[in-house]
């Protein structure tokens, strides 16, 4: 899985071990490490979230026989605990917000 850093963070780390200051452009541009940082592009990334299905079901009037006894049907549906929207399939990732699926619900 590939990992991503805070541009600013790795800045300052490198600016406090290298030349004692915070990172500002006029005080350790000359690092070759922070030009190389400023440089590089910086990756579409957005935090994950992590999920979990809320399983629950019941039972839907659909309509009556021919005995006029009410006919239903049984029906089990899962909602995401981040998003609140739900979705018959408990796929790996939520289609609605993206949140990660980790424990069932």
């Amino acid at each position: 899985m590939a990992e991503y850093i805070e541009r600013e963070f790795a800045l300052n780390v490198l600016c406090r071990e290298n030349c004692g200051h915070d990172y500002e452009a006029n005080k350790c541009n000359n690092c070759y490490a922070s030009n190389f940082i400023n440089y590089l592009s910086a990756a579409d990334v957005a935090p994950m979230k992590h999920g979990k299905w809320n399983g629950w079901h019941g039972d839907k009037l659909v309509g009556i026989d021919d005995n006029g006894d009410d006919m239903y049907r049984h029906y089990h549906y899962n909602t995401c605990s981040e998003c609140g929207r739900g979705n018959a399939i408990k796929s790996a990732y939520c289609p609605h917000c993206g949140a990660k699926m980790g424990a069932e619900g």
